[in-house]
């Protein structure tokens, strides 16, 4: 019995995770996500389970597979960049010392600016992928970058698939345990 539920449970998942997937390359040329560091993020007992049962790691290997397949593009935010600490309103670019967890809504010192955290880092993920996918379009924009393989876009470091992190230890990571974030 507690095998067909299992069984059930991860047909269920796999499914949400294809449909999920599939209408995110349908509908966008440019997918921009943040690179969570999933295996140490398991090691916090409170929330294991949770990033288990959503499917992280296999939603992001699909993304990749159906984006390579289509032809569009998965702009990826470095893990270490503030996205939630920064504040996204242009010009401003406010980045806090210390942002902590339980945390959820923010005000910016900088600009007075009223943050939710999830929206924020949505908006500072976007921008910064938004922002090379530009660079892409123009080559002259390219050329004048000394790395070509790190491109810095609202102070987030965005990296082509493909490219593997700089190894650096693991830190306090941040994690997004909303359900959906709508930007528009």
């Amino acid at each position: 019995m507690a095998a067909q539920h299992h069984s059930k449970e991860s047909q269920a998942r796999e499914d949400m995770l294809q449909k999920a997937t599939t209408r995110l390359v349908e509908e966008y040329d440019t997918i921009c996500i943040e690179d969570l560091h999933i295996a140490g993020l398991m090691k916090n007992r409170r929330i294991a389970r949770h990033i288990v049962r959503m499917g992280w790691h296999r939603f992001r290997r699909l993304l990749e597979i159906k984006c390579e397949r289509a032809g569009k593009r998965l702009a990826v935010v470095d893990r270490w960049e503030p996205t939630s600490k920064r504040c996204s309103n242009p010009g401003c670019g406010f980045v806090l010392d210390e942002l902590r967890l339980e945390v959820r809504k923010w005000a910016c010192p900088g600009c007075g600016a009223r943050h939710d955290r999830d929206v924020n880092a949505a908006k500072n993920i976007l921008a910064a992928g938004l922002a090379v996918s530009a660079e892409e379009q123009d080559p002259a924009a390219t050329e004048a970058l000394p790395d070509p393989a790190v491109d810095k876009a609202c102070g987030a470091c965005v990296r082509p698939r493909g490219l593997s992190p700089p190894r650096q230890r693991a830190a306090k990571q941040e994690t997004i345990l909303s359900d959906e974030v709508n930007l528009l």
